[in-house]
């Protein structure tokens, strides 16, 4: 690097560092902004899942397991479940093997039982289970429903509390009578066998035809561990569940477990053909990022079914069902919903952002127009002096963007499933390294534009300010009639920029009208209201951000009554945690705005001190030179947010409505003075202490000048 560059970065290092640290802030932002979306609506997913029931989210299907016992053995009724009850472990095997891999990340290996539970005449509550016809002798009052299962893995998922783990059923003829009784040892879950005082030892006869079937309880089991899926999957199996018919009648409802090794030779005899499969879904295995794969999964695999390969000449067939497809389809109106908050808070943001970056590069530009003015008159080309002024910026805003969105990847990681480093990063390092440059070569061709181009470009400034609000106009109309999802995002930033230009527009006309009417005020008020019509950027950054602040929270925090609210059944408008993030984003604007002003007192600090200077040359006081500089500012910055306020409070019906309509919701448009007040004292307050401290340190400069030269 040349003395000459090294000399000229010296002499530049403070407002080029300032630019540093505002291009990092930018990269940051623009990393943070999309990783924290997505750990919202990560985390919301996980919730969402786990939130349904295990047998709602879980795949479950049965199949008819009965087959004709084409070997029967002594004791047989023809009928066996055998083929297909073995072919089970290895069906549910293959079948999670085959599933496709976003489907297969979610479930857990597959469980099967099989189950009788005949339905004991039109009961309430959807209960089924063989009536108990001999009840042990203090049973509570009421009638008693028990379903019987085999359960292969009940000793994993249970853990046994009293007496013994059931036994082998006999069967037994009486050759006298005729009678053909099957006796079962079972289990039962300790609360429901208390619920029935049904000790161990003791037997109940359930009714079945044309068999007496005895259950004998052999022990009581507990869960093995707390928020097992198999049984929270049913009521009835961890305790009695108590329920009145529309008769009147009382009816306890539980679940007994016998052997698993014994229920092929017990299912026959007690209509227990109906075998049942499920693979479980983990909820904190879902992630957002495969959430598209995922149900395309389980549309496939929901709809092919699984074949049951038992040696027999039956066909069967595992039909799955879950109710997650159905959740995860709400689960996306809610993502589409908080997408789009967001992403008119973030926009908004960093478009403020951007602004500020270009009041940054202009001060720090026109710091060396005398020495680019020179350059020029020695012959220096206007793209070198351009491309020397974006050099200048390179080597501090390419480290600065680096170091931005590497402290963005450290401090907040990616959700599982997305790169830590991919193409959201990459963009936004390659982005705001790029655009200083640009804006910085730019605006530099544009000063060295011949006289006469830039009195026409000054002239034609028109055009491109009634562009800006024409787009304002179309962003919110295609909002309004349910266009596209950028068009709601742009809507907040361009309609901000679009009236900012507005007021200018007619600022010199009211200044001018005001300041007839204050004359009586002062020579300071009309001093004052005189230099605030070259405010521009003030008034820009002071609409701008307080509109698209307003419109931001105004957004978030509507959508977070609304579901709270429950304005209509339906999908929430906005994921538990994104309101943080909007807030975030929305207190981004605020300080941006007061950066900009910040940069404004700083470009005009030579022509400040000069007008302070003759006005103590002219007899005033330093409390008449502060009225001069606070008529300046503060009144058109109190004008400017109240036109913020006014747009962003306006505009976010229309943004709101298209987000709500999106989802399916009718969401009441609430524009909480909470967020007015927040954004409007915000920017206020900061603008008011940049002021006060520009204002002490032209005093004592203006005091040390005036000492110098006496």
């Amino acid at each position: 690097m040349s003395g000459i560059r090294m000399r000229s970065l010296a002499e530049q290092a403070g407002r080029l560092s300032v630019l540093g640290i505002l291009v990092a802030v930018l990269a940051f932002t623009a990393v943070v902004a999309p990783r924290q979306g997505d750990q919202v609506l990560d985390a919301y997913l996980k919730q969402t899942v786990a939130g349904m029931s295990p047998g709602a989210r879980s795949l479950q299907g049965a199949v008819d397991a009965t087959t004709f016992d084409m070997a029967p053995g002594p004791g047989s009724n023809g009928i066996t479940i055998a083929p297909t009850w073995n072919a089970m472990p290895k069906t549910l095997l293959q079948a999670r093997a085959q599933m496709p891999e976003a489907l297969r990340e979610v479930t857990r290996p597959g469980h099967y039982l099989g189950r009788a539970a005949p339905t004991a005449g039109t009961l309430a509550n959807g209960f089924g289970g063989f009536p108990v016809q001999k009840t042990v002798p203090d049973a509570p009052a009421g009638r008693q429903l028990l379903a019987v299962e085999g359960y292969p893995e009940l000793k994993t998922d249970a853990r046994l509390v009293s007496g013994s783990w059931p036994g082998t059923p006999t069967h037994r003829i009486d050759p006298v009578h005729g009678t053909d009784t099957l006796t079962i040892p079972v289990v039962i879950a300790d609360a429901a066998a208390k619920a029935l005082h049904w000790k161990v030892g003791q037997a109940q006869e359930i009714a079945t035809d044309p068999f007496a079937v005895v259950l004998v309880l052999s022990g009581t089991v507990s869960p093995q561990a707390t928020g097992s899926d198999f049984w929270a999957m049913s009521r009835t199996r961890s305790n009695i569940v108590t329920f009145t018919n529309a008769d009147g009648e009382i009816f306890h409802a539980g679940v007994v477990w016998t052997d698993p090794g014994s229920w092929p030779d017990v299912a026959p005899f007690i209509n227990g053909g109906s075998t049942f499969s499920w693979f479980p879904v983990s909820p904190a295995r879902t992630t957002l990022a495969h959430l598209d794969a995922l149900q395309n999964a389980l549309t496939t695999t929901l709809a092919q079914g699984i074949p049951v390969h038992d040696g027999t000449q039956d066909d069967k067939v595992i039909r799955l069902g879950s109710a997650l497809p159905q959740m995860l389809n709400l689960y996306d109106n809610t993502v589409a919903s908080t997408r789009t908050v967001l992403t008119v808070a973030t926009i908004a943001a960093l478009g403020l952002g951007v602004l500020v970056l270009l009041a940054a590069i202009t001060l720090t530009l026109r710091a060396r127009r005398p020495v680019r003015e020179l350059l020029r008159t020695r012959g220096a080309s206007a793209a070198r002096l351009a491309g020397s002024s974006a050099a200048d910026v390179a080597v501090w805003t390419v480290p600065a963007a680096l170091v931005g969105a590497v402290a963005g990847i450290l401090l907040v990681p990616s959700i599982s499933g997305v790169p830590v480093v991919g193409m959201r990063e990459i963009v936004a390092v390659v982005s705001w390294a790029v655009l200083p440059v640009l804006l910085a070569a730019g605006a530099v061709l544009v000063e060295l534009l011949p006289p006469r181009l830039a009195a026409i470009l000054r002239q034609s400034r028109w055009v491109g300010e009634a562009l800006l609000v024409l787009l304002a106009v179309a962003a919110v109309i295609v909002t309004v009639t349910g266009g596209s999802d950028a068009a709601t995002a742009l809507a907040g930033i361009a309609v901000g920029l679009a009236a900012s230009v507005l007021m200018l527009r007619v600022l010199p006309v009211v200044l001018g009208w005001v300041t007839g009417v204050v004359r009586r005020g002062g020579a300071a008020v009309f001093i004052g209201l005189r230099d605030a019509a070259g405010a521009g950027w003030l008034v820009v950054a002071s609409v701008t951000a307080t509109a698209t602040g307003v419109l931001a929270l105004a957004l978030g925090m509507s959508a977070a009554r609304a579901q709270q609210k429950n304005v209509t059944p339906g999908p929430l408008l906005l994921a538990p945690g994104a309101l943080t993030v909007v807030a975030a984003a929305v207190a981004l604007c605020i300080v941006f705005a007061a950066t900009a002003f910040a940069v404004s007192v700083a470009a005009s600090r030579g022509p400040r001190r000069a007008r302070a200077a003759d006005l103590r040359r002219i007899g005033y006081s330093g409390r008449q030179r502060s009225r001069v500089s606070l008529w300046g500012t503060i009144p058109l910055v109190i004008v400017s947010i109240a036109v913020g306020a006014l747009v962003g409070a306006w505009s976010a019906t229309p943004v709101l409505g298209a987000v709500a309509a999106a989802s399916g919701q009718a969401v009441a448009i609430v524009v909480s003075p909470v967020a007015v007040l927040a954004v409007a004292v915000g920017i206020l307050v900061l603008i008011v202490i940049i002021e006060a401290v520009a204002l002490a340190t032209d005093a004592r400069a203006t005091a040390s000048t005036a000492r110098r030269g006496s």
